[in-house]
């Protein structure tokens, strides 16, 4: 599931920037209000549902727009799944800030548990990757997937217990009855 969402994301993202045919000028660089297109295309990542904080790297892995102002400019060694993402794969998980220690979480605003999906969504053209996108979101769909199925496991189980016990019982009854007519 978290893998689909990830592959939907990555696919609205990337019809953005050939809708506005924007891709080589929105990783060139600057911040949002010079970069016409950087502008335009946060624009459309700010109001996706759910993202706690979102992060656009250019090529040379340093973060060109952010949602924490304060990421704005810096780079961040050490990570793996960003490296993945600039060889063109999706990379998706989920953390916890309990057990977290990379620098980029920092002051992450998680749900009352502290649970995040982050997902490194790389942007392509036919040319290959112009950046990555790197999205923290708060995972309310796939807990309300998975809150509906307990209520179908749960719904199950006490039915198949219902029907086994009056499949018992009637046995039971049964052999009781022929067990006091052979007496």
């Amino acid at each position: 599931m978290l893998q689909r969402e990830a592959v939907v994301t990555q696919e609205f993202l990337e019809s953005v920037v050939r809708a506005e045919k924007s891709g080589d000028e929105l990783f060139a660089g600057g911040d949002s209000s010079t970069n016409g297109a950087l502008g335009s295309f946060v624009g459309h990542i700010k109001n996706m549902p759910d993202v706690l904080r979102a992060n656009v790297y250019a090529l040379d892995r340093s973060i060109i727009w952010s949602t924490d102002e304060a990421l704005i400019g810096q780079r961040f060694s050490g990570n793996p799944e960003l490296e993945e993402a600039f060889q063109n794969k999706l990379v998706t998980e989920v953390g916890t800030l309990t057990a977290d220690s990379k620098a980029e979480h920092v002051d992450l605003p998680a749900d009352a548990q502290g649970v995040f999906i982050e997902a490194y969504i790389p942007m392509r053209t036919d040319g290959g990757i112009l950046g990555v996108v790197e999205l923290y979101k708060v995972p309310n769909a796939l807990n309300e997937t998975l809150r509906e199925a307990q209520m179908i496991i749960w719904t199950s189980v006490l039915t198949g217990m219902a029907i086994l016990f009056a499949t018992l019982f009637w046995i039971v009854q049964r052999g009781a009855r022929l067990i006091n007519g052979q007496q």
